[in-house]
């Protein structure tokens, strides 16, 4: 989500469509791992190009979700964001 308040006091909703320089700034010095910043960082990625998150898409995570059952390709088992 964005940042915590907006000019009036109030949380954003998560229909707010925030321009990408409020992306970029908000993300620019993260320093999270992958792992705890990923899910996150795609669902504001998806508001700021107005496609929806991947709950939002896809409810059931058949084709849009995050960390996917996967093959690797030289072998075992992995995951993916898809």
């Amino acid at each position: 989500m964005l940042p915590a308040s907006s000019a009036k006091g109030r949380t954003p909703s998560h229909d707010h469509v925030p321009p990408p320089r409020e992306f970029v700034d908000r993300w620019r010095f993260n320093t999270r791992t992958e792992h705890s910043a990923s899910q996150e960082h795609l669902s504001d990625l998806c508001r700021v190009v107005g496609h929806p998150s991947p709950a939002e898409a896809d409810p059931t995570g058949e084709w849009f979700t995050f960390e996917a059952g996967a093959n690797k390709a030289l072998g075992g088992d992995g995951f993916a964001d898809v």
